[in-house]
């Protein structure tokens, strides 16, 4: 009798795991984004540095308007200074190339020690350090900031309310970003809202929601369709409104009159008023 020696072959098939599939694209994503980066680093930096430069210029205009809400003041008369973030040990910014101005206007600059600081020796005359709304713990400053990149400030008319000018230079001529309308080449009248005495005008980040101060006993209009209708909000009382501010999606206002503060979290819909700043003028 012959024995038979009968080999089984086992045949087996395993898919990928789902750690192995994370891997995979992990790997993947960190070549594509290397790729990207090789192919031209440079415009992605200047993308990006322009995307920061858009954010503290809204940041600033915020805490200039929340300054003035809190403070009770229109930012003070136009001085023709040009406030610059840039650092220097010369007030006049002398050690910098920077472009000729049209007299009377002058720059003006903080030492290196001092330009960042929100506490009034920044490169903003302004001290954002006491108050009801500390909105910046240090001064932002261009992420580049040399004689071709920086921050500029200037004071406006304050017969008309809190008025002002804050820019920065951006390093790319062309940016695909969204804005709404065509900043200021065309007007559209919003006789919607009616004729009155305005003094004041914020805006959240989009443009869509807005928020007014009448003066000489009127009151605050609120809308959200870029000023297309308005609704009037007297539930924070007929006042000589002076200033109102907004955050950026437009829910928080804060708005100041010949007394009290006065803010809200829904947009304008209700207000409350803040008494433990005093009643100022």
């Amino acid at each position: 009798m012959s024995l038979r020696r009968v080999k089984r072959h086992k045949s087996s098939f395993s898919g990928f795991t789902l750690i192995e599939l994370l891997v995979v694209m992990g790997i993947l994503g960190v070549l594509m984004a290397v790729t990207l980066l090789v192919i031209n680093p440079t415009e992605y930096f200047k993308r990006a540095r322009n995307s920061t430069r858009g954010t503290d210029i809204t940041n600033l205009k915020q805490a200039l308007q929340l300054y003035s809400v809190d403070t009770g003041t229109d930012l003070g008369t136009p001085d023709h200074i040009v406030y610059v973030s840039l650092p220097d040990a010369n007030a006049n910014c002398s050690s910098w190339s920077l472009p000729t101005l049209t007299a009377p206007f002058t720059y003006q600059c903080a030492t290196p020690a001092n330009y960042k600081k929100a506490d009034g020796t920044g490169w903003l005359p302004f001290n954002f350090s006491t108050g009801a709304y500390k909105t910046l713990a240090v001064l932002p400053v261009d992420p580049v900031n040399d004689a071709n990149n920086y921050y500029t400030f200037t004071k406006g008319d304050s017969s008309q309310g809190i008025s002002f000018s804050v820019s920065s230079i951006p390093e790319l001529a062309v940016e695909t970003t969204t804005t709404i309308g065509d900043v200021g080449a065309t007007w559209t009248e919003r006789t919607s809202a009616g004729s009155r005495n305005w003094t004041s005008l914020a805006s959240s980040a989009d443009g869509t929601k807005l928020a007014a101060g009448v003066g000489n006993g009127g009151y605050i209009y609120t809308s959200t369709d870029s000023g297309a209708t308005w609704t009037e909000r007297t539930n924070a009382g007929s006042r000589d409104w002076k200033a109102i501010a907004s955050s950026s999606d437009g829910s928080k206002l804060a708005a100041g009159s010949s007394g009290y503060i006065y803010t809200s979290t829904d947009s304008g819909a209700t207000w409350t008023e803040r008494t433990s700043a005093g009643s100022r003028g």
